[in-house]
């Protein structure tokens, strides 16, 4: 959420990495007496997730409005307070038709695949806007880098699949899985990046961003 609410910040080179930091650093601490303090805090922690949740969720339906997939109505900002409403009610009522026939086991089960999904995605479109640009470069460019985003997302959906088999060692598909990724991520970085950050970005493109799409299949 701090990431999606990123066009809201006065600094965002200051502010979302220290919000991002920040939050994360909180809640991987590990401390035991903490979860009473989750616990007893937990109905206004939910409300306040719902309600962030439909202001990030409002933001994604605008940049599909803009692409042109949905209405032009839904992106329209209201005259006095300046907010996507209509993304909002969108986003919050179908929300809550779905969340009043749908399980609770189910939804926290989609609710974490579609967001590690969202957040592998993202990053995929970090290294495609990194290494190619439809102005300069042509299909041949192009193909390599889906041949080395192929080798890089293939090789960690086979590591995920072997994993939860358990049919070989942790040692043996780490080894051979992590070889293929290595090899997918030296061909891209290997390939002229044709965007740089303006004012801050991602470090070491594409090695990280790789790293990230292993870890989000595999989990």
């Amino acid at each position: 959420m701090v990431a999606t609410m990123a066009k809201e910040t006065k600094k965002p080179s200051r502010d979302i990495p220290i919000g991002l930091v920040g939050s994360m650093s909180m809640i991987t601490i590990g401390m035991s007496w903490a979860k009473y303090l989750v616990s007893i805090c937990a109905l206004k922690g939910m409300t306040t997730s719902l309600l962030v949740g439909s202001m990030g969720q409002a933001r994604y339906t605008t940049r599909i409005v803009r692409s042109h997939m949905i209405p032009p109505f839904f992106a329209l900002v209201h005259p006095k307070i300046g907010t996507h409403m209509n993304a909002t009610l969108l986003t919050t009522l179908c929300s809550s038709i779905i969340a009043l026939f749908s399980s609770l086991d189910v939804l926290s089960s989609v609710f974490s695949i579609s967001t590690l999904f969202i957040f592998m995605l993202m990053v995929v479109v970090l290294l495609v806007r990194s290494y190619y640009s439809w102005e300069s470069n042509g299909k041949s460019e192009l193909a390599r880098i889906l041949i080395c985003l192929f080798v890089i997302v293939g090789s960690s959906d086979v590591r995920a699949a072997l994993w939860h088999s358990r049919i070989l060692g942790w040692i043996d598909y780490t080894v051979a899985c992590g070889l293929c990724l290595v090899l997918g991520t030296l061909g891209m970085s290997l390939l002229p990046k044709q965007r740089a950050p303006k004012v801050w970005g991602v470090p070491l493109v594409p090695w990280l961003p790789s790293l990230f799409v292993s870890t989000n299949l595999l989990l």
